[in-house]
């Protein structure tokens, strides 16, 4: 009695468990290939076992319905503003010489470079700036200046003739292709899983990765919203709603009297502002389920849970 038992072990009266093979030998198992969702083993031997579905760790007796991702046209926005980028510089690249030399005989090939540069310039800012004000967002702007900035530096370090490819040529051709290419790394970096009990919003990238769950329980409503691209293509965006405000946004509208008068020397006035402001759906990548496949499938499963529990 307090023995080991023949062969070595733990003791006559503790539990016999069977080690997993290495790691490797593991996951080579069909039985764990087969499954999508990796199973971890707790070292504690009272601990349970912690199940995670694609790098998200699921609740007790959770299932996973839907897995989706951005469709690859759900960003086609971007794809035109890259796409329209990269044909301006094409057509600078393409019609360079053609200008130049048409331009060259009557006007010095200094001031003709300088023209050149300043038109290039003038259509870069001027494509910013209406992007600035159509997608509500100052980034636009600050890139065709940075673009625009190296663009100018690069020039006054090379001596090329109008017959050599100028390296200034490139910078936006370059930029326009990396933005393609970035754009697409963006859409796969978001994924959204529908499980039994709630909702789970992930987003990565180069700097870090988020994780946002909406439990059933707080989710009074879908809103399902699809363009015209999207019925074609059959995708869509699916908005959950909250009585506390989660996946809503807000607009606002504002105007403004102002009068004068000049009175006793001075400038006297009065002005009048008005605000009016209403919360509308928002649709933004950390909030709802931007642009995926078959919205209306992926949302009725969703109302579906939401009904169980009402």
């Amino acid at each position: 009695p307090g023995g080991s038992p023949p062969g070595g072990g733990a003791g006559w009266g503790a539990p016999q468990r069977s080690n997993p093979p290495p790691w490797p030998q593991f996951l080579s198992q069909p039985q764990f290939l087969s499954q999508r969702a990796s199973v971890l083993i707790n070292s504690s031997p009272m601990g349970p076992a912690a199940t995670y579905y694609e790098g998200t760790r699921l609740l007790e007796n959770e299932e996973v319905y839907r897995h989706v991702s951005p469709h690859p046209f759900g960003m086609y926005r971007l794809y035109i503003i890259w796409l329209y980028f990269l044909a301006l510089a094409g057509l600078i690249v393409e019609y360079r010489r053609e200008g130049m030399d048409m331009l060259t005989p009557y006007f010095p090939e200094v001031a003709v470079d300088t023209l050149y540069m300043g038109t290039w310039a003038a259509m870069l800012l001027v494509s910013g700036l209406l992007l600035a004000v159509l997608r509500i967002s100052i980034r636009w702007l600050l890139f065709v200046f940075a673009v625009t900035a190296l663009s100018w530096y690069l020039k006054t370090q090379t001596e090329a003739s109008a017959y050599v490819v100028h390296p200034e040529d490139w910078v936006l051709m370059g930029v326009s292709l990396a933005g393609i290419l970035f754009t697409d790394y963006h859409r796969r970096c978001h994924s959204y899983l529908v499980t039994n009990q709630r909702v789970v919003i992930r987003s990565g990238g180069l700097f870090g990765s988020s994780e946002r769950s909406l439990f059933y329980s707080r989710i009074d409503d879908v809103i399902v919203a699809q363009s015209i691209t999207g019925r074609i293509f059959s995708f869509g965006t699916i908005v959950p709603l909250s009585s506390s405000g989660i996946g809503t946004g807000s607009a606002h509208a504002g105007a403004t009297v102002q009068t004068g008068a000049r009175i006793l020397g001075a400038n006297l006035g009065v002005g009048v502002v008005g605000l009016k402001g209403k919360k509308i759906p928002d649709e933004s990548l950390e909030y709802t389920l931007y642009n995926v496949p078959d919205p209306t499938g992926v949302a009725h499963v969703i109302l579906q849970e939401i009904a169980t529990r009402g």
